[in-house]
Parts: structure tokens; C-alpha cells; sequence
């Protein structure tokens, strides 16, 4: 059956259609023992989640409009010469 309906658009064809190539009937629905040999045979109708890679969440979190401005700061900054221990936050640190 997954051979047959793989590539079929089923927005463009009728009901009908659909009922007969998935050997099911709308009404009635499936019995108990077709449940049993489609999960046999396809499985379970679950879509398995994608755990992201932490190290591209992590580095995501430097890519965007507000880490842009400030990266630009620190590199502003750098090039101006005025560092941390300068600006007043951490006197202390020439």
C-alpha cells in the first residue's frame, strides 16, 4: 500500500477515491485486526522527534540582530582602546 500511495496528491481526487486506495471505509472505519496488521507492517503513526544539537542552540544564540550591535560594541570598543577596567565598572582592572 505505501508504494501506491506515496505520491499521490490526495487533495485532488474524490472520497471515493481515498476510501479505495487506502482499503478503509469512512463509516464503518478499521477493525480491530487491520489496526494490528497495519502497525505490523508501517508501524505507529508517530513522526519521531529531532533533538537539536547543542552546540548549534548554543551558537544560534549569537546570531541575530542584538548579539550583532553587540559584538560591534566589543569590537568598537577594542578598537577605540576603552576596555572593561576602564570604563568605571571594575576600577580596579588595568
Amino acid at each position: 500500500m505505501a508504494n501506491d500511495v506515496e505520491n499521490i496528491d490526495f487533495n485532488k481526487i474524490n472520497t471515493e477515491e481515498v476510501e479505495k486506495l487506502l482499503r478503509t471505509d469512512l463509516d464503518i472505519g478499521l477493525k480491530e485486526a487491520e489496526i494490528a496488521d497495519r502497525r505490523k507492517e508501517y508501524g505507529f503513526n508517530e513522526v519521531p522527534e529531532k533533538k537539536p544539537n547543542p552546540i548549534l542552540r548554543f551558537a544560534t544564540k549569537f546570531w541575530g540582530l542584538t548579539p550583532w550591535m553587540l559584538e560591534f560594541t566589543v569590537i568598537l570598543e577594542w578598537m577605540l582602546g576603552k576596555y572593561l577596567g576602564r570604563s568605571g565598572v571594575f576600577p580596579w582592572w588595568k
